[in-house]
C-alpha cells in the first residue's frame, strides 16, 4: 500500500544503529521483509513490543507503511502485563526480538479505515486505554514539528527517549519525515556509551524529559565537547524555574536553540512550544500553538477567554487531535469525530499572547515523562494493605500521606514494583488527620499546602 512513500523520498542515511546504516531508498526493501508472514492478508492489529532497537523500529514503520494498526508494547513491562494487552485487544501478531513476528489470534478485527496507531494513554495503572491515531494525525504532528524545530536533511537526532513514548516516536517521525538521520540507541543518558554516540555521530538534536535535565545538569552537559549540537529541546511535564533558567542561559551563551514544549499523547505529541528567544525568561509558559494549531481558554461555563490573565481550560484544536480512546475490541471499529481536544489543564493568556500553564482540572501528574493519575495511584495503594494513605503531588513529587504509622521503605518499594516509580520521586509523611472539605471530601490542597510549608 506505501502510505508512507510520499513522505520518505529522501536521498542519503534514514537510520543507524550499532550495525548498520539503512537509506531512506532500502527502507521499501526492508518494510517488505518484515511482514513477509501478512502477505495476502487483510489489515492486521499487530502488537509490536517497541524498543529503540532497528528491527522493532523498521517493524513498526512497515506496519504504518502497509495499512495495518500497530499497537505498540513497552517492551520492558512484565511479559504477563504485556500479554494481557495482547488478548484483551486480540491482536492477530505479537511482535517481539526473541519471537519475531508471532501469530495470536485468528479474530477477525473491524478496524477503522484511518485508524493506524495505538499509544497507552500511560504506563501507572494498568488500566487498558489506548490513544487511538491515524495516519494524518502522525503526519500533521511530524510536520508541524519539522516547521518550528526548522529541521533539515542535515539534522541527526539520537533516541534519548523510548520509542513506545509518544514524544520519544515524535523525534522519529519529524526526522524521518524531513530527510534527516536517527540514531537508534538504548542507551541511557547516564551512560557513557551515550555520549560517545553523541559526539562520533555529529548528532545535532537532543530531546528530554524533566527528570533527565536533571541528569544533564549533573553531568554539566554545558562543559562536555559536543561541537555539532545546536537544538535541545523539553517537554514530558514542566521544567523546574531553576533548570528552565540554567539550561536557556547556557544555550544562549552557547548559541544553540532550546526549545521547551507542551503536549499530549492525544494530539501524537506535540501542541505548542516556547521560542527559544523567550525561554528562561517566561518560567512556566508554553507559548503558541503548533503550526496548524489552535489554543483556546474555555471558562466554567464552556464560554470563550480572551482576556488577558483569566485562568480557564486549556482546550486545542488541530489535524494531530486523536480519532479518540479505546479500552476494548469494539470501540476499534468506529471513532466518532472529535472537533477539540479539552487538556485538563488550567492556563491563562499572559500580557505578550503567550500561554501559561497554571494547573491541572483533574488530578493527575507526571514522573518522569509519565502521566498517572492521583487517584487511580491512591486506590491501589490503599488496596495495597495501606487503607489510610492519600496520594497527591506535583510533577516529579509523588506525596503519600499517612494517617497514623506507617513503613516509608514499604510504601517505597510497593510504588517501585507496582508502577516503577523510582523512591527518590516519593516523599513519605504522616499526620493526625485529614483535613476535609464541607462536603466530607478530602481537602488534598490543604494537604498539598501543609506539605510545602514543612518542607521549606
Amino acid at each position: 500500500m506505501n502510505y508512507l512513500a510520499p513522505y520518505l523520498h529522501h536521498s542519503g542515511i534514514a537510520l543507524i544503529d550499532n550495525e548498520q546504516q539503512l537509506t531512506f531508498s532500502e527502507l521499501a526493501e526492508y518494510f517488505a521483509h518484515c511482514l513477509l508472514p501478512l502477505q495476502g492478508k487483510p489489515r492486521q492489529l499487530i502488537a509490536i513490543e517497541m524498543d529503540n532497537s532497528l528491527a522493532a523500529t523498521l517493524m513498526y514503520l512497515a506496519c504504518l507503511d502497509a495499512g495495518h494498526v500497530a499497537l505498540l508494547l513497552d517492551a520492558k513491562q512484565a511479559h504477563g502485563q504485556k500479554a494481557a494487552t495482547v488478548g484483551h485487544f486480540q491482536a492477530n501478531y505479537w511482535y517481539s526480538s526473541a519471537t519475531e513476528l508471532a501469530l495470536q489470534s485468528e479474530f477477525s478485527h473491524t478496524l477503522a479505515d484511518e485508524l493506524a496507531l495505538m499509544l497507552a494513554t500511560s504506563g501507572s495503572t494498568g488500566t487498558v486505554k489506548y490513544v487511538c491515531l491515524s495516519l494524518q494525525n502522525i503526519i500533521s504532528n511530524a510536520q508541524s514539528i519539522i516547521e518550528y524545530l526548522e529541521i533539515s536533511p542535515a539534522d541527526r537526532a539520537i533516541t534519548s527517549l523510548p520509542l513506545h513514548y509518544s514524544y520519544g516516536l515524535s523525534v522519529l517521525h519529524s526526522h524521518l519525515f524531513a530527510g534527516a538521520k536517527t540514531v537508534l540507541t538504548s542507551e541511557s543518558v547516564m551512560n557513557k556509551g551515550f555520549w560517545a554516540l553523541m559526539k562520533e555521530q555529529h548528532i545535532s538534536h537532543l530531546a528530554a524529559v524533566p527528570a533527565q535535565y536533571q541528569m544533564l545538569a549533573r553531568l554539566r552537559l554545558e562543559q562536555m565537547d559536543l561541537p555539532h549540537l545546536t537544538t535541545l529541546t523539553q517537554a514530558g511535564g514542566r521544567l523546574s524555574d531553576s533548570l528552565a533558567s540554567h539550561f536557556a542561559t547556557w544555550a544562549k551563551q552557547s548559541q544553540k536553540r532550546f526549545f521547551i514544549m507542551y503536549g499530549q499523547t492525544e494530539a501524537t505529541a506535540r501542541i505548542a512550544y516556547l521560542h527559544p528567544t523567550k525561554a528562561g525568561t517566561k518560567l512556566g509558559c508554553i507559548g503558541q500553538a503548533i503550526p496548524g494549531g489552535k489554543l483556546s481558554l474555555l471558562n466554567e461555563s464552556g464560554e470563550l477567554i480572551t482576556a488577558t490573565k483569566q485562568q480557564g481550560e486549556l482546550v486545542y484544536q488541530g489535524d494531530n487531535v486523536m480519532l479518540g480512546y479505546a479500552s476494548c475490541v469494539s470501540q476499534l471499529s468506529d471513532f466518532p469525530a472529535i472537533k477539540q481536544l479539552h487538556t485538563g489543564d488550567l492556563a491563562y493568556l499572559d500580557d505578550d499572547g503567550d500561554f501559561v500553564i497554571s494547573g491541572r482540572i483533574k488530578r493527575i501528574i507526571k514522573l518522569q515523562g509519565v502521566r498517572f493519575s492521583l487517584d487511580e495511584l491512591e486506590q491501589r495503594l490503599q488496596q495495597g494493605c495501606y487503607p489510610t494513605l492519600v496520594a497527591l503531588g506535583e510533577d516529579e513529587n509523588l506525596l503519600v500521606v499517612s494517617v497514623g504509622d506507617v513503613s516509608q521503605q514499604e510504601i517505597k518499594q510497593f510504588l517501585r514494583l507496582t508502577f516503577a516509580i523510582h523512591p527518590s520521586l516519593v516523599q513519605v509523611t504522616q499526620i493526625s488527620d485529614l483535613p476535609l472539605l464541607s462536603n466530607g471530601k478530602i481537602d488534598y490542597q490543604t494537604l498539598l499546602l501543609n506539605s510545602k510549608v514543612n518542607r521549606a
